[in-house]
């Protein structure tokens, strides 16, 4: 006897799709698995009954065995309120997409060879639970050493940012001792310009006329270059040198080849940071 919302063997009433792997080429039966043999598709009932010594002959041949693939077969649910159209063949025989379904009654006629399948389908669900077990397993591992990752990535980010910011301080606080130290330099070498000049052209005494001549055509010779000839103009600007304080153009001592003191009888050696530009 099979009742309405029972599930017997499934009949291909509710088959919505046999898929390549769900239906027998012998029987003309929806089934759990096939396998390939003679060209069709054959469950193991039909080869243990009308092929009974295949894998002997394969062996003999040296063909490989053929392998059972599960059925991708989709089947409708027989309960009248349930709209499951795309259950697997172990979702509908299980009756897993409803409670009429999974609470129903087992057909007399199929008993022993349903209960033969829902233990092959129970065993496989104990493998399935293992194997998840060892995938959840695998996965808390994975997820702790990425937890542990981050919070040593976190730990480095930190720790740059706070190397970043030193750094950038640093960089300012020097930047304005360096601001300061030009600042600093331009105001002693103005004062130096000012000292040997003063040095160099000495003090002139009203009480002595012929000195004074002198003392001015000696003024008048060191307005203009030593080298060159040309008065001390924007053309020639004028520049001392710190190590004699003798003076000439910048463009001449510049061009110099020897750095030496063009200044008759001094000769000194200087080089370029030596020179001191007289400023405006």
């Amino acid at each position: 006897m099979i009742i309405v919302d029972a599930f017997p063997v499934p009949y291909s009433s509710f088959v919505t799709s046999y898929g390549t792997y769900g239906k027998c080429e012998d029987c003309e039966k929806p089934v759990h698995s096939t396998a390939k043999i003679n060209g069709k598709r054959i469950c193991a009932v039909c080869k243990k009954r009308n092929h009974p010594n295949f894998d002997l002959e394969a062996e003999a041949k040296r063909e490989p065995i053929p392998k059972f693939v599960d059925s991708d077969a989709a089947f409708k649910c027989p309960a009248k309120r349930c709209s499951a159209k795309k259950l697997s063949f172990c979702e509908f025989y299980v009756g897993s997409c409803c409670s009429t379904a999974l609470n129903r009654e087992v057909s007399e006629v199929e008993e022993n060879e349903e209960c033969l399948l829902m233990h092959k389908i129970y065993q496989k669900s104990r493998r399935d639970v293992v194997s998840s077990y060892d995938k959840w397993l695998d996965a808390d591992r994975a997820y702790s050493r990425a937890e542990l990752n981050e919070k040593n990535a976190r730990k480095a980010l930190e720790k740059a940012e706070k190397e970043i910011a030193d750094a950038a301080e640093k960089f300012t606080t020097e930047k304005t001792k360096h601001d300061e130290a030009i600042k600093w330099q331009s105001k002693v070498q103005k004062r130096l310009f000012l000292t040997v000049k003063a040095v160099t052209e000495g003090v002139i005494s009203d009480t002595e006329p012929a000195k004074k001549k002198s003392k001015r055509a000696e003024v008048n010779e060191k307005l203009q270059c030593k080298v060159c000839s040309s008065p001390f103009d924007v053309e020639h600007p004028e520049a001392i040198l710190a190590s004699c304080g003798h003076r000439a153009c910048t463009n001449c001592l510049m061009k110099l080849e020897e750095k030496e003191c063009p200044a008759v009888g001094c000769g000194a050696r200087f080089s370029e940071d030596k020179i001191i530009k007289v400023l405006d």
